[in-house]
């Protein structure tokens, strides 16, 4: 699947994520940063798996990312955590390579459909 095709895919799922958020809580209060993080794990996917990484290396690399995250941040309630998680995980979805390439866009439906019926 073109790198192109699975980066618009990603904003389209995080931008309806975001605005789903926006709209349910009232403040854009966390928009951003459900964004940016969804960026950065797509971007480290992307970069760890055109580099021919196995994956140990990858899931190494993820961690370490992720470990950061979770350092930095602040206490979060449940559903920022569940909003974090989707961003975390669309990112992920749209950063590999899955085959047929179809699967990474039902994924990517499904966890916006389920946090948007939750």
């Amino acid at each position: 699947m073109d790198i192109l095709m699975m980066g618009l895919a990603d904003l389209v799922a995080i931008g309806t994520l975001c605005t789903l958020y926006m709209i349910r809580h009232k403040t854009r209060e966390l928009m951003i940063s459900y964004a940016v993080i969804n960026a950065g794990v797509f971007t480290v996917t992307v970069a760890l798996a055109h580099a021919g990484s196995t994956a140990g290396a990858m899931g190494l690399g993820l961690f370490g990312v992720l470990s950061i995250i979770r350092l930095r941040s602040t206490s979060l309630s449940q559903r920022e955590v569940g909003y974090y998680f989707v961003s975390l995980a669309l990112g992920l979805i749209s950063g590999v390579r899955l085959d047929p390439p179809y699967i990474a866009f039902i994924l990517m439906v499904v966890l916006v459909g389920i946090i948007a019926l939750l």
